[in-house]
């Protein structure tokens, strides 16, 4: 009998570790207060402009960045308007969707004419373009979306920004 107690406090005791294994692993993936299910060959990279890093990276994304994007490209996305920096050597002008979200605080309001998009999310107009806010517990979020190419759609971008989920870094601060 004493054996099986012991056996049975072991396996506890592994269990536990296990468990608290895989927490422990499940935050050091978030490195955001939002994480999202990025379809294949998308990333999330620290906002960047400029053109003060060759290409966009994920290692400047920290629980105090304000903004990050969301791209369908690795490389640098040279927006319409703006210059390609000396230090870009390869960057993306075309067939490209870039989404830059930005985290506010959740006291901020929203605009007073966003419309409801349900299911926490709704859309107004941010300097004659439609954003998405999404007002949370650890944040007020907004999105931006700029695309280019045919074959780039708001519907896939709207599913990457409904799809949200907010991770807590309260503890991180």
């Amino acid at each position: 009998m004493k054996r099986f107690f012991i056996a049975f406090f072991a396996l506890a005791l592994i269990g536990a570790g296990c468990a608290a294994g895989e927490v422990s692993q499940e935050r050091t993936d978030v490195n955001w207060w939002l994480s999202f299910d990025l379809p294949e060959d998308w990333v999330m990279v620290a906002h960047y402009g400029g053109g003060a890093l060759e290409r966009p990276s994920a290692e400047g994304i920290a629980v105090r960045s304000t903004d990050i994007v969301l791209q369908t490209t690795d490389l640098p996305i040279l927006l319409e308007g703006d210059e390609p920096s000396e230090n870009w050597t390869e960057y993306v002008q075309e067939d490209y969707t870039y989404i830059r979200v930005f985290r506010y605080s959740s006291a901020r309001p929203l605009p007073d004419d966003a419309q409801d998009l349900g299911n926490g999310y709704y859309s107004a107009d941010w300097y004659g373009q439609t954003a998405y806010w999404h007002p949370a517990e650890f944040g007020n979020y907004l999105f931006t979306v700029e695309l280019n190419g045919e074959s780039q759609t708001i519907e896939a971008a709207e599913t990457i920004i409904f799809g949200a989920q907010e991770n807590d870094l309260t503890d991180q601060l």
